[in-house]
């Protein structure tokens, strides 16, 4: 059995509140994408996400202020890091990771959906 794929994302991310900028900087391993294993993916990518401070962009969609694009670009580069090339034909050119991760979304859940009541017929 090969051992599963996984790639470690460094986001440097700047504190704020005080005059001087404070950086720190951690590893959150997220994992490669697994079409099979949709559900896994999507739950594990997701607190990946949380880790790195930027799933409020999925969730929100919001890229009003400089900010918030920052966090969109942030998480959009985690999630594309990991899609194979044959995923990424298939999401297309996306400009919000909120419509990144629907699409996802509504592509690999109703397959795995669909597979799951083919096994319980």
């Amino acid at each position: 059995m090969g051992k599963s794929k996984k790639r470690v994302t460094r986001i440097s991310k700047e504190g704020t509140g005080t005059k001087e900028s404070q950086e720190s900087e951690y590893c959150v391993p997220t994992p490669y994408f697994d079409a099979d294993n949709y559900w896994i993916w999507e739950s594990r990518t997701k607190v990946s996400l949380q880790a790195h401070g930027v799933w409020e962009s999925i969730v929100s969609g919001d890229t009003s202020t400089d900010e918030a694009k920052r966090y969109n670009s942030n998480a959009m580069y985690v999630i594309l890091n990991v899609l194979p090339n044959s995923v990424k034909a298939k999401v297309g050119q996306c400009s919000k990771t909120k419509d990144l991760w629907e699409k996802l979304h509504n592509l690999y859940s109703a397959k795995k959906s669909s597979q799951d009541f083919i096994e319980r017929a």
